[in-house]
């Protein structure tokens, strides 16, 4: 069975989660260029997965 521990337990910081996994930002604008794209509407069965809005 696998351990399951807090993500506090396992890190203590932001720079720590940069430094273990290696993340580093980004400056180029064509990284994700699917989030600058006119994407498709949601469709019904796509909606009824969403949590309700508040």
């Amino acid at each position: 069975m696998a351990k399951v521990i807090a993500v506090t337990d396992a890190v203590k910081s932001l720079s720590e989660v940069e430094a273990r996994f290696r993340l580093r930002r980004v400056e180029d604008e064509q990284f994700f260029t699917e989030w600058q794209q006119n994407l498709p509407e949601l469709n019904d069965a796509e909606r009824a997965k969403l949590p309700p809005q508040q």
